[in-house]
């Protein structure tokens, strides 16, 4: 899903606007969906967003439901612990019954955390991380937060391409052809992966090295870039 958002981040038609404008836009409608009760400005701050989205930064819907799904089932998982309550009876048994304050308290959460993802899917739909990190510069922000950012960012391009490799030569030697193998690849995959992202990470440190890195990482300013 990585790879998806860094390449509609720099095909969308909202590519040429200025990064200010729209981590305003997005900071303005999450104080909404966040500040005012959340069944009146939540759907109208979810619809708002998934439209200038998906019509107006020409996101296709189908990739945008994909994508959606994912954040979707964590916070519907996370409503139905809510609208259920669970109590002990006097036998020494449980009783699970369906809360009527937990239902309330579930909608608004999940209004809530949707329009609080819509937010957040436009700006990395529609932004480079180059750009935002153009504006956290502009607000002063700590350059070890800055370079953090950007660290994490270009790890978990590391994290999903070896995990995209070694599962490629897992199926290749038909690790995946039944129940009982996907377990064991899966198992393996699990225990090997973080042996090879360390690896990984440490070479990226050496390359860092060998080019002279003195602890800051320098890009051109968002007006300096031909696309800008």
């Amino acid at each position: 899903m990585i790879d998806v958002l860094d390449k509609l981040s720099y095909t969308n038609r909202l590519r040429r606007w200025h990064p200010g404008t729209k981590v305003c836009i997005v900071c303005v409608m999450f104080a909404l969906c966040m500040l005012l009760p959340p069944l009146y400005a939540a759907p109208p701050v979810f619809v708002v967003m998934v439209f200038a989205a998906v019509v107006v930064a020409g996101i296709p819907a189908r990739t945008y439901i994909r994508i959606l799904l994912t954040p979707l089932g964590f916070i519907i998982a996370g409503s139905i612990t809510m609208a259920f309550s669970i109590t002990g009876t006097p036998g020494g048994g449980l009783s699970i019954r369906v809360d009527p304050a937990g239902v309330g308290m579930a909608l608004r959460v999940s209004l809530r955390a949707l329009a609080a993802v819509s937010c957040l899917f436009f700006l990395s739909m529609t932004t480079p991380v180059v750009d935002i990190v153009h504006v956290l510069n502009a607000c002063r922000l700590p350059r070890v937060f800055i370079e953090l950012l950007l660290l994490s960012y270009r790890f978990l391009f590391v994290f999903s391409e070896t995990m995209y490799r070694m599962q490629t030569a897992q199926a290749a030697r038909l690790g995946y052809t039944g129940v009982r193998e996907s377990f064991r690849s899966a198992g393996m995959l699990a225990a090997v992966l973080f042996v090879r992202v360390l690896d990984r990470v440490q070479r990226l440190e050496t390359g860092l090295a060998a080019r002279n890195y003195d602890g800051t990482l320098r890009m051109l300013p968002f007006n300096a870039r031909s696309d800008a």
